[in-house]
């Protein structure tokens, strides 16, 4: 891994160049991708119960992944019209893009091995290259900020403003997967379910322990992810009622939405070790 990156880091690794291409329709490769890398991994479970990364690389199931991501190379991203489609689409492709990218650089431990892993690692779809960064930040957030940088994700002249999200759903948040034990468990989408898997996504992530709510004390414990991206969610308070309306226990509930103006809140550690 050290050796492939000495000339790349702050540059792109491109992860989709090689020369065989698979021949899948296009209007099912995002989906498809992503369900070979889940594939991929729940067959490579050592005796310890952890993912043998090195292994999968070796695999010829890896290959024939490696075949699926050349063919975005020749995808024409103007086929997605709906935006139920564009985030269906986006979601799956960072998913995947996050465990292609452990598994070609040989991460062992946590993604944080590789300096600017997010924004290095990238995937050419029809001729432009997009990180996991780019479409987390640039295409589903609307082109915002990443939380700890001044400036949006596309300046006013890159032409992937074009494939912009319009309208921001907060809900990607917990749909989205970046390789780490905080983050949210991988599930692929489509654009017929999206709305409806966005919303079960996000219930179980508020009601899972990432979200603790201890009224005795009057005050909250919940992931930091709630706090980079509170903009998203309409500040502190549209933070609070966001979770005050998926959060299923009734006297919670009731906690958060009476008392929300007093109600303390601190943020969980962010653990980054591999979410095998």
């Amino acid at each position: 891994m050290i050796d492939r990156l000495k000339n790349t880091l702050w540059h792109s690794y491109i992860l989709n160049d090689g020369k065989d291409v698979a021949e899948t329709p296009f209007e099912i490769l995002s989906q498809v991708m992503l369900s070979s890398i889940k594939d991929i991994k729940a067959g490579y479970y050592t005796n310890e119960g952890v993912v043998d990364y090195s292994a999968i690389k070796k695999s010829v199931e890896y290959d024939k992944y490696k075949r699926l991501t050349a063919r975005l190379r020749n995808y024409d991203l103007r086929l997605l019209k709906e935006e139920n489609e564009i985030m269906a689409f986006w979601i799956n492709l960072y998913n995947t893009i996050v465990v292609d990218g452990i598994i070609d650089l040989g991460i062992k431990r946590s993604v944080k091995e590789v300096t600017g892993f997010f924004s290095m690692i990238k995937y050419n779809i029809g001729g432009i290259n997009f990180s996991p960064d780019d479409i987390e930040h640039g295409i589903l957030r609307g082109n915002a900020r990443h939380p700890v940088r001044r400036l949006k994700q596309f300046k006013s002249f890159d032409k992937r403003k074009a494939f912009c999200i319009k309208k921001v759903d907060p809900r990607i948040h917990f749909a989205l997967t970046c390789g780490s034990r905080s983050c949210a468990p991988i599930k692929f989408y489509t654009a017929e379910d999206i709305a409806d898997a966005l919303e079960l996504a996000t219930k179980n992530f508020v009601n899972s322990s990432e979200v603790i709510i201890i009224p005795e004390e009057n005050r909250i414990l919940i992931s930091i992810l709630f706090k980079w991206y509170k903009n998203d969610f309409g500040g502190i308070d549209g933070v609070l009622n966001f979770i005050g309306k998926y959060i299923v226990d009734d006297d919670k509930k009731g906690f958060i939405i009476n008392r929300k103006k007093k109600i303390i809140v601190h943020y969980l550690h962010y653990d980054w070790n591999l979410n095998v």
